[in-house]
């Protein structure tokens, strides 16, 4: 786990901080708050999964559960479908796909 992001690999984050980081970064700038009903209250969150592959792009995104607010879900599941690519997965790690855990917080 580092930040907002898990992954299904438990060692990953350790060996990988700086793809992780990235991650982070990247879902950050694409998730857009103004798609967010106002009258959402503050700190909820909308957590999402999704697949990465070995070449960085994402699919599978799904949401793991739902915020109780429809505007923020939908946002953080469009945020992971605007990234065109992460960037490829380290060389060093043996899997095709890392599965991945996020959560948007209003």
């Amino acid at each position: 786990t580092s930040g907002q992001t898990t992954v299904s690999d438990g060692d990953f984050g350790s060996r990988f901080g700086w793809y992780v980081d990235n991650l982070n970064r990247k879902m950050a700038s694409s998730w857009y708050k103004p798609e967010v009903d106002p009258h959402t209250p503050r700190g909820t969150r909308a957590y999402i999964q999704f697949a990465i592959h070995r070449d960085g792009t994402v699919n599978n995104v799904q949401m793991s559960q739902p915020s109780g607010s429809s505007t923020l879900d939908r946002a953080c599941m469009r945020a992971a479908q605007r990234v065109d690519t992460f960037g490829a997965l380290p060389a060093q790690y043996n899997q095709n796909t890392l599965m991945t855990s996020y959560y948007c917080e209003y």
